[in-house]
């Protein structure tokens, strides 16, 4: 490697970087704790947070779909992961539950585009803001695999991760999003924490990333996406306030 930088997205990098990590997402799990049971109290927990960008009637409707998913979780699938994704355009829609697809999942991932309707959903929502919302058992933060897929899904406007415990974290794009910075931005986090794992012609050697590794990029990443058009927050505890969120933004 040279040293130097281009402007333009690493597309080639990205990829790589995104198969090695997902590739690696079932050791990740597997090394952490046991899976979390999810409880009733937990779910209660669940706070209601002013998205940024979003009514508070659409934060309201979102924060019954977040006790929903847990809900489901806990009584369907083992307390493992399970998938939500939401089109807001309820005009184009009969019923509710026609614009709502769950996925359910194992302990450690769930596949959206193996369910039909998920699919549809993402497919035909152009110009159309959605949402997806999923749980992770060891109440981990956002995962590389989880960073690669909402880069790549530019429709989803915002990316909602719930904790087994009740905790809340979400990504979410505004009006200057730029993708390619972003792309660059992980290209460039995985090169910060992973340069021993990189060869001389640069090829990234994506079966040798350490667990550490993978969490050390991801967090690199969330730290800096402010700069870019994207917001990371998370809430604070897990009591029911309006207030209770911090945003990785920078104030204007």
């Amino acid at each position: 490697m040279n040293g130097e930088w281009s402007n333009k997205p690493d597309y080639e990098f990205a990829a790589l970087v995104e198969e090695g990590l997902r590739n690696q997402e079932k050791l990740l799990q597997d090394k952490f704790l046991k899976p979390i049971k999810i409880t009733d109290v937990a779910i209660k927990k669940i706070p209601y947070i002013e998205y940024p960008g979003f009514s508070k009637d659409e934060c309201m409707e979102l924060l019954q779909l977040e006790r929903k998913l847990l809900t489901i979780a806990k009584n369907e699938n083992l307390s493992r992961e399970v998938a939500l994704t939401l089109r807001l355009d309820k005009e184009n829609f009969q019923n509710d539950e026609d614009r709502i697809a769950i996925t359910m999942g194992n302990d450690y991932e769930v596949d959206l585009y193996q369910d039909t309707k998920t699919y549809h959903l993402l497919q035909s929502a152009n110009g159309i803001v959605l949402i997806n919302m999923h749980n992770h058992p060891r109440n981990s933060t956002f995962s590389t695999n989880d960073i690669t897929f909402f880069l790549r899904e530019e429709k989803i406007r915002m990316l909602i991760l719930l904790s087994n415990k009740g905790k809340v974290e979400f990504i979410s794009r505004n009006d200057n999003y730029d993708y390619n910075k972003c792309i660059n931005l992980l290209t460039d986090a995985t090169r910060k924490v992973a340069a021993n794992k990189i060869t001389k012609r640069g090829k990234l050697l994506v079966d040798q990333l350490s667990v550490k590794q993978k969490i050390e990029i991801a967090k690199l990443w969330l730290k800096n996406i402010h700069k870019y058009g994207l917001i990371y927050g998370q809430s604070i505890n897990q009591v029911t306030s309006k207030k209770k969120v911090i945003q990785n933004e920078k104030h204007r």
